[in-house]
């Protein structure tokens, strides 16, 4: 008994995000959130995007970051902790929400080849029935960006 007490780590509450994962649409955040939150080490919170600094709402008056932290359950003193929400990297007043948060906190932004991004965008949209022109015809006509499949300020470049 005694020994197992010795080796139990004490819990401990969430009081700064360590790092925030963003990037462009179809650039593979999904994927990095997945393994990121299977690794004994990290928490990657209850859902995967949270929308806390990109939510205007959260910060009409002073931001109550417990409403970001009740996302995160008791960690270990070594396990850092993340939230993944890709449209942090488009929505403006985010990134500065986000250093005045912490500082010091760890930005990983993924892109794209934006060419590649937009293929696989229309893919997406074919394979769900919304998109019954062909990419060549798509891209043609601007009809991917016309119709709102596709926002060209996602295609970051």
């Amino acid at each position: 008994m005694y020994i197992s007490l010795m080796f139990r780590s004490k819990r401990r509450k969430i009081e700064r995000l360590d790092f925030i994962l963003a990037g462009a649409q179809k650039s593979g955040t999904t994927a990095l959130h997945y393994f990121l939150s299977r690794h004994p080490d990290i928490c990657m919170g209850d859902q995967q995007e949270i929308h806390f600094f990109d939510n205007d709402a959260m910060f009409v008056a002073e931001p109550n970051y417990a409403e970001l932290h009740k996302h995160y359950p008791p960690m270990a003193p070594s396990t850092i902790a993340g939230d993944c929400t890709p449209s942090y990297v488009y929505h403006e007043p985010a990134m500065q929400r986000i250093w005045n948060y912490n500082p010091k906190i760890k930005l990983l932004i993924l892109l794209r080849n934006p060419v590649e991004r937009a293929f696989s965008a229309w893919n997406m949209e074919t394979k769900r029935g919304k998109e019954k022109l062909s990419f060549t015809e798509a891209i043609g006509n601007n009809y991917l960006w016309s119709s709102g499949l596709i926002d060209p300020k996602n295609l970051m470049g």
